[in-house]
């Protein structure tokens, strides 16, 4: 199983820290962002241009995206990937409804 977390900008480091965390119990798990952490944290996701991402989406079995950021759900969906959401931050906490409208029908809960 492949799973592969994703974020735009991985504000607390969370996506990584669970990447980490799949990857310590022998899940293949990579981790992507599209910006650089101001913070400077000793390691972080990867990165990756909009074509990595991509072909990252296209191999993984489960796709996670992190702190509600749809910009690769409707790929991941359309690939048929299992896709799950982390809902942390500030877009969730001030558009509830509108962050479930989005992701209610395309995402698996648990």
């Amino acid at each position: 199983m492949r799973i592969c977390n994703i974020s735009f900008d991985d504000y607390s480091n969370f996506s990584h820290d669970n990447a980490n965390a799949l990857r310590s119990v022998g899940i293949d798990c990579k981790d992507f962002k599209r910006v650089k952490h101001p913070f400077d944290y000793g390691t972080e996701s990867k990165v990756a241009t909009t074509e990595e991402i991509k072909r990252e989406i296209s191999k993984a079995d489960i796709v996670q995206l992190f702190h509600s950021d749809s910009t690769w759900l409707d790929l991941a969906w359309s690939l048929g990937k299992r896709v799950f959401v982390y809902h942390t931050g500030t877009t969730y906490r001030m558009n509830p409804i509108h962050c479930n409208s989005i992701f209610n029908n395309k995402v698996l809960f648990s």
